[in-house]
């Protein structure tokens, strides 16, 4: 890309890569599942095109940056028309499908869910993957800080948290049953809705 930025004359490569993306995926490391989509990797890129390619050539940065995943959901969520039509499972995406089986299908499932109503997540999964025993591994490496993520793009495990409180807070509303993976999560994490008024979940994710 910035080959061809510098033939064609342009001044910036824009990416796409949200603050989410810096989270390490192993407990304890700053082990990235992703190098490239870390800010570190943008700043070191930046850094070593200075010194040994050109000091004045192409800006190397992400739009999205200053955006949690959970703002971006809560963005996209106002664009209804594009539900039917968008993806982002790595299993199958070759199908053009949600698999349903995966950590990115669980991640997406559970932060769309926080928003949207039973309806609109049935028209784009078709089913409750909430209420999928068998991903309950994938769940815990999603939210729990003694488990380490999956080595995939998902989101940080705080707004995964904020997602899921989110979610169980309008079960209650409405006096439905749990879904079976949030039955446990609900008796584990009875502060957290708590924790969230009280400022100890990051503010900025109340930001517009």
């Amino acid at each position: 890309s910035y080959i061809s930025a510098i033939l064609l004359g342009k001044k910036y490569i824009v990416l796409s890569n949200e603050a989410s993306a810096n989270e390490a995926n192993v407990e304890g490391t700053n082990i990235n599942h992703q190098y490239s989509k870390s800010i570190e990797f943008e700043n070191d890129f930046r850094e070593y095109i200075s010194k040994f390619v050109c000091n004045n050539g192409p800006e190397y940065f992400s739009l999205l940056r200053p955006l949690s995943e959970w703002q971006i959901v809560k963005g996209f969520i106002k664009e209804p028309k594009y539900f039917k039509v968008f993806k982002s499972c790595n299993v199958g995406s070759k199908q053009d499908v949600w698999c349903e089986n995966c950590p990115k299908c669980l991640y997406v499932y559970i932060m769309l869910a926080a928003f949207l109503d039973k309806k609109d997540m049935d028209k784009i999964f078709g089913t409750n993957m909430l209420n999928n025993k068998e991903l309950k591994d994938i769940f815990n490496g999603l939210v729990y800080p003694d488990y380490d993520k999956p080595f995939e793009c998902v989101g940080t495990k705080e707004e995964i948290n904020l997602s899921l409180s989110m979610i169980i807070a309008r079960y209650n509303e409405q006096g439905k049953v749990l879904p079976a993976l949030l039955k446990d999560y609900d008796a584990s994490n009875e502060n957290l809705a708590e924790n969230i008024k009280n400022g100890i979940v990051k503010q900025f994710y109340y930001e517009d």
